[in-house]
């Protein structure tokens, strides 16, 4: 029992160092970023669903740390003077999962033969750039058959020349 009991502090008191070293970062990230990118998501954004995606998962995690940290008692006792702002995060993981009313169904079959029809999407700019200074991703999904494209691009500029030219392509 006394092994448990110092076991149990240890821990408890890791957990104090750890939550000290990462708090001020997660609350730069919730007042700053989070916030910042919440209020600009709308259903006309730019964003991709793999930016918005990986923004909610992101902000689940911080959600959850968020609530922990409040639950804990010895947390706040030696972090008395920080306050969460969760609200805003909150409302951003309600109104990121929100979903809109479906379709109606198409009446023409669009996946009918490999390359007919093709999903595109620009995401970017990337916050790290790559080694060789690409800041972008197009991603172009095939349709019937799934196969997905990735590339890497410096700029947007770039977009257009790169669908020209692999459109022409698969012509050939």
């Amino acid at each position: 029992a006394n092994i448990q009991k110092i076991i149990k502090e240890q821990v408890k008191e890791q957990v104090k160092v750890q939550v000290s070293k990462i708090l001020p970062k997660i609350k730069k990230t919730v007042n700053e970023k989070l916030e910042a990118k919440v209020l600009t998501r709308s259903s006309n954004s730019s964003k991709t669903s793999y930016i918005v995606a990986a923004d909610l998962y992101e902000m689940e995690l911080k959600k959850i740390l968020i609530e922990k940290i409040e639950r804990n008692k010895s947390i706040h006792q030696s972090l008395p003077k920080l306050k969460f702002e969760k609200d805003h995060l909150y409302s951003a993981c309600v109104m990121g999962k929100s979903k809109k009313k479906s379709h109606k169904p198409k009446s023409e079959d669009t996946n009918q033969e490999k390359l007919y029809l093709l999903h595109m999407d620009l995401f970017g700019p990337i916050r790290i750039e790559s080694v060789n200074g690409n800041k972008y991703i197009l991603v172009i999904v095939d349709d019937y058959s799934q196969f997905t494209l990735v590339k890497c691009l410096r700029s947007k500029d770039e977009a257009l020349d790169f669908t020209i030219k692999f459109l022409k392509m698969i012509q050939v």
